[in-house]
């Protein structure tokens, strides 16, 4: 019931103190009334009676009994006259409200401790001190103890306030630093370094340093958590609250794409849980003989790092039990791509370890790589493309005549070598690095990587050279080992550079004007060239700006521009705004072509992959508008009934779809146009590198200092 009277008590104590002497001196008043009345009203009575009928005494009896009438009202007035002066001089002093200005109350006085704990006092002490006075050392003791307790909320409360100063001049700091790290990766050029105005830069910095209260991560996904590497002052939180930086039409489409995850995922979840892919307007499973014919939840291992990105909590944890309870490859009684296992399931597993630290994900992906093992059992260590996982037996794909293909052989990198810094089982580490040794040392046709290799003899086949279908990812892993090593691995680095001069040298057709479309040809082979991009190639913008460095810097950045350029390009001159999957540009005026033998689009991200890699280097705000109308143009004519659909002509208005769900949609295509409309600490580039599944590893020199974002 105390409780309930808490809004009371006040009031009630100063009624207790003025009540108290009011009913003790109106008992003494009454008492003295009754006590006068017993003495001299009998006296007074007597009297009377015997002056009328009792002869005896004379007029000296009655002045007797006159005197001692008269004595006793006088009696009677003067305690009245003193109960009144005693009960003033008590309200005068005991009542809260009348005293004296200046009045200061004794220091064990609970109810006047200063601050929100004050009231707080007369509830917590026993019943007897509830009205502490002067010299009481248990009310003292309570005193002091709230009034500790209010200087310590207080010093909490200024610490919060210099931490968010401190946060402030952090942010203003790292602003700074991501100018000098885009100079550092242009080669300290300059202009080139951040294509933003000195007063948009400063712009930029007053927005940070405006905000009163800097970004506070709320919801799960903005919890980071250290671990046993995080305690250095150089720790990143691995995840800002992009609503307190980004802009509200940023925002906006940064929301638009994250229901569109949400769109594709909860169609899959409900309609084709555990299987591979899905069917939006079927309503069901689509599995691949790309991974065999068991459902393995692709869909499931190539969302895990997406989810996790955009905040999806609950459903990155849904899919987390069902990886700890359900995935099992070892139930594969049938061929599966190696190349395919590696990049959606290793490296999907393996990241989605880097961004939660949750030990089943590097438990899983060891799993699945030893099973992968057996198909590195070649003479040259070249690994076949297929491997049954359950006997262990692996071939290559029949229509390649015997031959492994070139990006499936080289993009293994990445995945086993970070496996092998995880986990220090260094075989997985020495097979890769027997492929890199082997296609080091080979003997290459105009110093260029042809398409077909036999793991037999570790020889090329046919020269047919590309940096799109079968060859893309090869060049691609080139980079990307020597940016996971923290540009340590120079070996790699050199066999890039070499590999990228000859591309540019055979593959790459000079400008002859400013306004000629660069691009990327295909070499058929003594000196022929077939002037078609597929939409798989057009990674290679993002490409050869991650790796513009050094005396080529300019040149491998324009190229970079240049070929996303014009794959926007072949995504503007369609009537759906989607590009197709193949596309050729006519040698003698130098563009795109608007007909196209292939124009279906299967939901593929390498043309936003470019968009996002040329934001993040030049913070140049037409990639983000290109990315945005690549968004809506897929939202538009790819939604389906419960997800997303491929379609089949790119160029219809109104395009009939091929029902499939592709699970590199999710991973992939979604995961960059949200990360385009994201801060840059989310997932920095200096800090990940993102395998050709879209999985952000961690850069090896970077590791101790990122948090987990869940």
């Amino acid at each position: 019931m105390m409780s309930r009277m808490n809004g009371i008590e006040l009031s009630s104590c100063s009624f207790a103190f003025c009540f108290v002497p009011f009913f003790f001196f109106s008992f003494i008043l009454f008492h003295s009334f009754t006590l006068s009345y017993f003495l001299f009203l009998p006296m007074k009575s007597s009297a009377q009676h015997t002056t009328v009928s009792v002869p005896g005494p004379s007029a000296s009896g009655a002045a007797a009994a006159g005197t001692r009438r008269v004595f006793g009202e006088k009696f009677m007035l003067l305690l009245a006259f003193l109960a009144f002066c005693i009960m003033c001089f008590g309200a005068l002093f005991f009542v809260p409200d009348l005293r004296p200005v200046g009045f200061t109350p004794a220091p064990g006085d609970a109810a006047e401790v200063d601050g929100p704990r004050g009231m707080a006092a007369q509830r917590d002490v026993p019943d007897e001190n509830l009205n502490p006075r002067r010299n009481n050392p248990v009310a003292e003791r309570e005193a002091k103890r709230f009034a500790l307790e209010n200087a310590r909320l207080r010093k909490k409360q200024l610490e919060q306030q210099l931490d968010q100063l401190d946060r402030l001049e952090n942010q203003g700091r790292e602003d700074d630093s991501q100018l000098d790290l885009n100079q550092d990766k242009f080669g300290n050029t300059g202009d080139q370094a951040d294509t933003r105005t000195d007063q948009e830069k400063e712009a930029a910095v007053d927005v940070g340093l405006a905000r009163a209260d800097p970004p506070v991560p709320e919801n799960p996904k903005q919890q980071p958590q250290n671990n046993d590497n995080n305690n250095n002052n150089d720790a990143k939180l691995a995840v800002v609250a992009d609503s307190e930086w980004l802009d509200p039409e940023t925002q906006r489409r940064q929301d638009y794409v994250r229901e569109m995850m949400q769109h594709a995922w909860n169609g899959y979840a409900k309609h084709s849980w555990g299987h591979n892919e899905h069917r939006p307007n079927a309503r069901g499973p689509h599995n691949s003989g790309l991974f065999g014919q068991q459902p393995l939840g692709a869909t499931i291992v190539d969302s895990l790092d997406t989810l996790l990105i955009m905040g999806l909590v609950e459903d990155f944890q849904k899919a987390r039990d069902w990886v700890a309870t359900s995935l099992d490859f070892k139930v594969v009684n049938s061929y599966t791509s190696v190349f395919e296992t590696n990049i959606r399931w290793v490296g999907g597993l393996l990241s989605a370890y880097a961004l939660s630290k949750d030990e089943i994900f590097k438990t899983k992906a060891v799993e699945i790589a030893d099973l992968l093992l057996p198909a590195f059992n070649t003479p040259t260590g070249l690994p076949f493309a297929m491997c049954n996982l359950n006997s262990g037996h692996a071939r290559n794909h029949d229509w390649a005549g015997g031959s492994s293909i070139l990006a499936e052989v080289g993009t293994l990198d990445l995945e086993f070598q970070y496996l092998s810094d995880i986990t220090g089982n260094e075989v997985y580490r020495n097979k890769v690095l027997r492929i890199r040794k082997h296609m080091k040392d080979i003997s290459k046709p105009d110093g260029l990587y042809p398409n077909y290799i036999s793991p037999h003899s570790g020889s090329f086949g046919q020269n047919h050279v590309s940096l799109g279908g079968l060859g893309d990812s090869f060049y691609e892993y080139l980079l990307k080992s020597y940016l996971i090593s923290g540009k340590q691995d120079k070996e790699v680095r050199a066999m890039y550079d070499t590999a990228m001069k000859n591309v540019i040298r055979v593959m790459i057709p000079p400008r002859v004007n400013p306004t000629d479309a660069i691009y990327v040809a295909e070499a058929r082979g003594g000196g022929s060239l077939d002037h078609k991009m597929d939409h798989l190639a057009c990674f290679a913008g993002g490409m050869f700006a991650l790796g513009a460095e050094g005396d080529t810097h300019d040149e491998h950045f324009e190229i970079g521009a240049g070929i996303t350029q014009t794959c926007r390009d072949s995504y503007d001159m369609t009537a759906s705004k989607i590009g197709p999957e193949s596309f050729r540009i006519d040698p003698n005026t130098r563009r795109v072509q608007a007909g196209w033998s292939n124009n279906g689009y299967i939901l593929r991200p390498e043309v936003v992959e470019s968009y996002f890699v040329m934001w993040r280097l030049t913070h140049d705000p037409k990639y983000r508008e290109w990315a945005w109308e690549a968004a809506q143009a897929i939202n538009q004519h790819c939604r389906a009934d419960t997800g997303f659909s491929g379609i089949n002509d790119v160029n219809s208005a109104h395009p009939p779809k091929d029902d499939v769900q592709q699970s590199f949609f999710l991973a992939e295509t979604l995961k960059y146009l949200y990360l385009t409309f994201s801060h840059d600490s989310l997932i920095p580039l200096e800090d990940y590198v993102f395998n050709t599944e879209a999985h952000p590893l961690p850069v090896k020199t970077r590791r101790a200092t990122l948090a987990p974002l869940i």
